[in-house]
């Protein structure tokens, strides 16, 4: 039996065509390790890592005993955790959006009021060789920024992801989205708060020491799903060519993994990230979830392990493996044979 795996809309996730995009991925880090250099060694155990990636995936299955409803939650898997790999992009974006749209709705429940501001920061492109140096200004930038009075007037609480695209090669254009919470008075125009765009290109380029206007934009939102972004775009630097499946930009994957290495793409301000702890939320790139996460009323009836089989090498499907009782009852019976009762879950 293949994988069957819908959202609460309906809509089946794409488990199949992230592993291929991955396995496309994959041999650029291996070529990257073959050309050599000092980065050889952490390319191969990348590549290798990618390869590998989500080969197994084990889900919880849960019905409800009021509408005979059947939902699957991911519990378990092999995720290699690449920053480029995008099968593991695709599960981050996933994770930390929906783990934003809670944490923003417990702060406004507890400080009624705020309202959501999106701010895009950006400026020229860079080159390839120049990607992570701007990057780092960005940072800075971003630190300075959040110590202006206009800033600290304002802004409640906010988080930034960070993002690159590669509008040509050679180029990439580096930005940051940033959500803002801020009063609900900032578009009262009695109140000395609201910070105009041009006032945000103003504040922008002086906190990066900018000789020019770079582009900003802000908006006001209305919900959270629009500031989560994937950190790259896996298109930037993959392509489909038919008969070879998916091909990786070797070049661009050696430039974006070393710009990115070792940064915090995505960040919490000390009052989101407060809430976030309080609703015992985990790091940023736990990429799996306990499998409890159903709906009130659903009871775990078993789980389903499913592994990939290749067709070709960049080629396959997801076909189940082993089908095992809930994970308590597997517990009990490990501790039962292991104290020698012979204990078996009913069913």
């Amino acid at each position: 039996m293949e994988l069957q795996d819908r959202t609460s809309t309906g809509k089946v996730r794409p488990w199949v065509p992230r592993k291929e995009q991955s396995l496309g991925v994959a041999p650029a880090y291996l070529e990257l390790a073959r050309r050599g250099g000092p980065w050889a060694e952490e390319y191969a155990r990348i590549g290798e890592a990618m390869m590998a990636c989500g080969t197994s995936l084990e889900f919880a299955c849960a019905c409800c005993a009021e509408t005979g409803d059947r939902q699957k939650r991911l519990c378990a898997a092999n995720f290699c955790r690449g920053r480029l790999c995008p099968m593991c992009n695709w599960r981050r974006v996933q994770r930390v959006g929906n783990e934003l749209g809670q944490v923003v709705a417990e702060f406004q429940r507890r400080n009624d009021g705020s309202v959501l501001v999106m701010l895009t920061v950006t400026e020229r492109n860079p080159r390839d060789w120049q990607l992570s140096e701007a990057l780092d200004g960005m940072s800075a930038g971003f630190a300075k920024l959040r110590k202006r009075k206009a800033w600290k007037r304002a802004v409640r609480a906010w988080f930034r992801i960070i993002e690159v695209t590669r509008p040509r090669p050679g180029e990439f254009h580096p930005h940051m989205h940033i959500l803002l919470l801020v009063d609900a008075r900032y578009f009262n125009k009695r109140h000395d708060l609201y910070i105009s765009q041009p006032e945000w290109a103003r504040l922008w380029a002086d906190c990066r020491g900018l000789d020019y206007a770079p582009v900003v934009d802000v908006r006001r939102m209305r919900r959270t799903s629009e500031a989560t972004k994937y950190c790259t775009k896996v298109m930037d630097y993959l392509s489909w060519r038919g008969a070879e499946g998916w091909v990786a930009d070797v070049d661009t994957v050696g430039v974006l993994h070393r710009a990115l290495k070792g940064r915090r793409l995505v960040a919490w301000s000390g009052e989101l990230a407060a809430v976030r702890k309080d609703l015992g939320k985990k790091d940023d790139d736990e990429l799996v979830d306990d499998g409890n996460g159903f709906p009130p009323g659903y009871e775990i009836t078993h789980r389903e392990v499913y592994y990939w089989s290749p067709a070709t090498l960049k080629r396959g499907r997801y076909v189940l493996g082993m089908v095992l009782p809930p994970k308590e009852g597997r517990e009990r019976e490990q501790e039962s044979e292991e104290a020698g009762s012979g204990y078996r879950p009913s069913g």
